[in-house]
């Protein structure tokens, strides 16, 4: 190039790199323009949103191609075209051909597969710096799964074609998509579910009265201890920003906030969005960038939808990212009452009940919202469930703090009281007097269709827990039984919680079936036992089991090859001088029948953290009388156990 003053003339085109024609148009003639004509305002919008999100190109693929050369990732970038995607926007149909692989840089997608009626089911969720579809355009096989946009979202795209050059020219992309790969069997393989360790959450309030200041707080400080934290509402974006972004045209103002909304996530891991009390241009933005969506709400207000929840269904249609309702409770709250009447009406992935000034009770939304969350499953068996009450207290004295209780059966029984928020200390003295005093399992009938008389029972499982329903408990609870109509497990989420405990407990032929609409419902263990992958649907964490079963241990007299008669049984019993015979009874039977189901294969599941079986198969499954020696021996053995495997010194399943 020539410099001034120099003799060598203007420079010849070899030395230009490029060569361009500038049009100048001063900024007002710009806004005339693009006020008077749409076209031409969505004509510059579209250029400008190409080269704002065009600069992040290299660094989101050079973070994804993280091994390849110089040389590769700029093959790389010369490939890959950018692509925008809104809420409900779908990426590739299950079943498509395979045509292309793209590279998520901003938003969130989730993915689908059609179960065998029709519907969709979510797998998973693909967040900013994943691959989609690779594996499909290199197996040569048709999609395996919809893949939609959970929010706005941005993608880099590459055809087949060209990726297939790609990989053939540089080697080492394939080595990347071969970790991919193995990560993603690897982690279907033991049924895991990553830690969402990176999102943004919108918080609404519901009602002018709800005080954002009671939950935001805390959950901020919950968030704080698992990485780096953000709060925005529009008061400090102003402040940082400016305010005439705020007053622009939406769509422009969006653009430009676009590249500051990218940065501020790609600098944190999470962000959380404050939104308006009304359905504001600040609150649309909020839910628009939101990954998930925190419904809070003071528990004394109406239930009645409210106008911002109305607005936003129309915002979230063709996706919804996972949305939590939280009802906030006065700190001296005793018990939530009609939970219900909340849920009718929204569709939400969970409710939580926290209780100001409970800080406990928000760590427990941020686990359960993020996949750190620890269930504990209760499985049956009888008295021996007693078990349970001294698990539960183990679990205190160590300060295990448990996020989600399931069970069946006896776990049901004592599972529903603690997720009441019953110590359990009071749960054992509810046990002795309704369940040892009573002896309402001893209260027979005429063996129609059960040896146990319903009235009783029905009286001690209201005494227990009130007029709760299932959704009234400060931690979330649901139990499980069988369906004799369909032979399916039915999974009670709502609904009394007496009721729902009574079905789970109802051990065919010992005590009568639950009549629920059209179904007949008995013992829960009759087709599960210990609903292990109910909770890990629900709470996506880690798992504690508790296993009661104790075992296939069923009386009887091994000198005989095969029983022998009634008659004979009963003439030895009532003759002193003859040796009782041991045999299984009718009820040994029916009892054994009820929790026989995954036995045996407990202690080589994956899908459990720790599997703890106390020592208690020598009592029987109905000797309620020993309360005391099996809630003390479960929790001797319990503590531990719960040590053992918090210093990693014992393997996840007990021998």
């Amino acid at each position: 190039m020539s410099t001034p003053g120099s003799d060598a003339g203007p420079p010849t085109l070899p030395e230009l790199e490029t060569v361009a024609e500038l049009l100048r148009m001063p900024v007002r003639d710009l806004d005339e323009l693009m006020s008077a004509r749409r076209s031409a305002s969505e004509t510059v919008v579209d250029v400008a949103e190409r080269h704002i999100v065009g600069r992040e190109i290299a660094r989101i693929l050079q973070d994804v191609f993280e091994a390849a050369g110089e040389d590769a990732l700029e093959d790389v970038r010369s490939v890959f075209r950018w692509r925008r995607m809104e809420r409900g926007d779908v990426l590739f149909f299950e079943g498509d051909e395979a045509d292309a692989v793209y590279v998520l840089a901003s938003g969130r997608l989730e993915a689908r597969v059609r179960n065998g009626d029709g519907t969709d089911r979510a797998v998973g969720e693909i967040v900013p710096g994943e691959t989609v579809g690779e594996i499909a355009v290199t197996t040569g096989r048709a999609r395996g799964a919809t893949v939609v946009a959970l929010r706005s979202s941005g993608l880099y795209a590459c055809d087949r074609d060209a990726f297939s050059s790609l990989v053939q020219r540089h080697p080492v992309l394939g080595q990347h998509l071969f970790r991919v790969l193995a990560r993603r069997l690897d982690r279907a393989n033991r049924n895991d579910q990553p830690v969402d360790a990176r999102f943004s959450v919108a918080v609404v309030p519901l009602h002018g009265s709800m005080a954002p200041s009671a939950f935001v707080a805390p959950f901020i400080d919950a968030l704080a201890g698992a990485g780096k934290v953000l709060r925005l509402d529009q008061t400090e974006v102003e402040r940082r920003i400016g305010r005439a972004l705020s007053e622009a045209d939406e769509r422009l103002a969006e653009l430009q906030l676009l590249p500051w909304f990218e940065a501020q996530e790609s600098a944190h891991d999470f962000v959380l969005y404050q939104a308006d009390e009304d359905f504001s241009t600040w609150t649309r933005r909020c839910l628009s960038r939101a990954d998930r969506i925190i419904l809070l709400a003071d528990a004394d207000a109406s239930p009645e939808l409210s106008a911002v929840e109305e607005q936003m269904e129309r915002v979230l249609e063709g996706a919804r990212p996972p949305i939590h309702l939280v009802l906030v409770h006065p700190s001296d709250r005793d018990r939530p009452r009609d939970t219900r009447r909340w849920l009718e009406g929204r569709t939400v992935r969970a409710h939580h009940h926290v209780r100001r000034g409970r800080p406990e009770d928000v760590q427990r939304v941020f686990r359960l919202m993020t996949g750190r969350a620890l269930g504990l499953v209760l499985g049956g068996g009888g008295a021996r469930g007693f078990a349970h009450i001294g698990v539960m207290a183990a679990l205190e004295e160590l300060g295990v703090p448990i996020d989600a209780i399931c069970g069946t059966s006896a776990g049901a029984a004592m599972g529903g009281p603690y997720a009441m928020g019953l110590t359990p200390d009071e749960i054992r003295e509810a046990c002795r007097r309704n369940m040892v005093d009573r002896q309402p399992f001893k209260e027979y009938t005429l063996p129609v269709y059960s040896f146990v008389k319903r009235d009783s029972l029905d009286d001690v499982l209201r005494t227990m827990t009130g007029t709760r329903d299932l959704t009234d408990t400060w931690l979330p609870f649901f139990c499980t039984s069988t369906d004799l109509h369909s032979g399916e497990k039915v999974v009670h989420r709502r609904g009394p919680l007496w009721k729902a405990i009574r079905a789970s407990i109802s051990l065919p032929g010992i005590v009568p079936p639950v009549i629920d609409g059209e179904r007949l419902l008995v013992d829960g263990g009759v087709l599960d036992n210990l609903p292990q992958s109910d909770m890990a649907d629900f709470c996506g964490g880690r798992l504690i089991s508790v296993d009661v079963s104790g075992g296939s241990h069923v009386p009887l007299d091994y000198t005989y090859e095969e029983l022998p008669s009634p008659w004979t049984v009963l003439w030895n019993r009532l003759l002193p001088w003859r040796t009782a015979v041991r045999v299984p009874t009718l009820v040994d039977v029916l009892l054994r029948t009820a929790t026989v189901s995954n036995t045996g294969q407990l202690r080589t599941e994956d899908s459990v953290d720790l599997l703890i079986v106390p020592p208690v198969e020598e009592h029987g499954l109905l000797a309620f009388e020993a309360l005391d020696q099996i809630v003390d021996t479960a929790f001797v053995h319990a503590r531990e156990v719960l040590a053992a495997w918090a210093t990693g010194t014992v393997a996840s399943v007990e021998p």
